[in-house]
C-alpha cells in the first residue's frame, strides 16, 4: 500500500520509546485493525472492508476532534452513561474528567488506593485519584471491580467538558479493535489479554 500527501508534525517525544505516532489524521482515511494477538496493524482498502462479526460495534461521535463512544458505569452503586475519548497512547485505565467528577460529587466519596500525577503530550499536568469503579459496561460485556480514577486535572482534555472521560490502552489492549472512522464505528473483539491484571501491585 502506499499512500502519499500525508502531513507530518514535529513532536519532542523521547526517542527511546519510539518513532512517531500514527494520527486520526492517517486513521480517518482507512479501515485499520490493531490486533493484540498477533501484533499485527491491518489496513484495509475501503472497497475490502468487511465489518467483524460478533464484535462489540460502537457509534462513534467527536469532541475536540477526537472520537469519544459510549460506555455505562457504575460508582457507588450509582449508574451513568458516559461519552470517552478513546486513546490508545494512554497507559491509563478509564479516567472520569474533572468537570464530570464534580457535576456528580464524585470526588471524595472513596478513598483513594493510589495518586497518579501525569503529563500529556501537550504538556499539561495534573493529579489523578486511583479508585475502583463497580463495573464497567460496553456493549454487551461487563467488567467488573474495574481500577479507574476521579481527575482533579484543570487544563487539557480531562479538564474538559465535552467529553465526560478517557479510556486509555490499559482497558483497550484487552480487544482487537478495528475503526472504520469513516462509517463512524469501532469494533471490539476480544482477545488474549481480556484477563490480563490491571496493575500487578493490586494482585494479592
Amino acid at each position: 500500500m502506499q499512500i502519499k500527501g500525508l502531513r507530518f508534525l514535529s513532536i519532542p517525544y523521547p526517542p527511546n520509546f519510539w518513532d512517531g505516532v500514527i494520527g486520526l489524521s492517517f486513521i480517518s482515511q482507512y479501515p485499520l485493525k490493531l490486533d493484540y494477538d498477533t501484533k499485527t496493524l491491518y489496513v484495509y482498502e475501503r472497497s475490502s472492508f468487511i465489518p467483524p462479526k460478533n464484535a462489540i460495534a460502537l457509534k462513534i461521535e467527536y469532541a475536540l476532534g477526537v472520537p469519544l463512544i459510549p460506555i455505562q458505569v457504575k460508582v457507588n452503586n450509582r449508574i451513568f452513561n458516559m461519552k470517552v475519548e478513546i486513546d490508545t497512547g494512554s497507559d491509563r485505565v478509564l479516567d472520569m474528567n474533572t468537570p464530570f467528577v464534580r457535576q456528580n460529587d464524585l470526588l471524595g466519596t472513596q478513598s483513594p488506593f493510589a495518586i497518579s500525577r501525569i503529563t500529556s503530550s501537550d504538556s499539561n499536568a495534573g493529579e489523578l485519584q486511583n479508585v475502583f469503579f463497580d463495573e464497567v459496561r460496553l456493549g454487551n460485556m461487563n467488567f467488573y471491580k474495574i481500577p479507574g480514577a476521579f481527575s482533579t486535572v484543570t487544563e487539557g482534555v480531562q479538564a474538559s467538558q465535552e467529553m465526560d472521560g478517557v479510556l486509555g490502552n490499559n482497558f483497550l489492549q484487552r480487544f482487537n479493535i478495528t475503526l472504520d472512522l469513516q462509517n463512524g464505528y469501532i469494533y471490539l473483539e476480544p482477545n488474549n489479554l481480556i484477563y490480563k491484571p490491571f496493575y500487578h501491585f493490586l494482585i494479592k
